[in-house]
C-alpha cells in the first residue's frame, strides 16, 4: 500500500518513478522502523550513492546520453550491461566500505 501512491503518480506523470530498491527501503521502514537502515538519512544518502554510482558507470560505458531503460523497450546493449555492472560494483564497495567504517564496537582512533 506505501507503493501504490508513488505507482499512480508514475502511471498519470508515465515517468518511471519505481525503482526496485524502493521495495526493500519501504520493508525496512515498515518492518523495523527503529533500526539504524530505517534513519531517513540513511535512506537518501544510499539512494544518492546508488544515483551517483549509475551516473559515473554510464560516463565510464560512455553511454550517458543514450536511451533510457523506459525507452528502450526490452533492447539491452553491452555498454548498458557493462553500466549496470560497474554501478552494482561501486556500490557495492561504497556499502562495504562504510560498514567497515560504522562497524559496532570499533574504537575510534584520535
Amino acid at each position: 500500500m506505501l507503493i501504490l501512491p508513488i505507482g499512480v503518480v508514475s502511471y498519470v506523470a508515465r515517468e518511471p518513478l519505481l525503482f526496485p530498491s524502493l521495495g526493500p527501503t519501504v520493508f525496512i521502514q515498515v518492518h523495523s522502523p527503529r533500526s539504524q537502515a530505517a534513519r531517513p538519512w540513511n535512506n537518501l544518502v544510499g539512494h544518492g550513492v546508488g544515483v551517483l554510482a549509475a551516473v559515473v558507470a554510464l560516463w565510464l560505458t560512455g553511454d550517458m546520453h543514450g536511451h533510457s531503460s523506459a525507452q528502450a523497450q526490452s533492447v539491452v546493449t553491452l555498454p548498458r550491461e557493462l553500466a549496470a555492472a560497474i554501478a552494482v560494483g561501486l556500490a557495492t564497495m561504497d556499502s562495504l566500505s562504510y560498514a567497515r567504517r560504522t562497524r559496532p564496537g570499533r574504537r575510534r582512533q584520535c
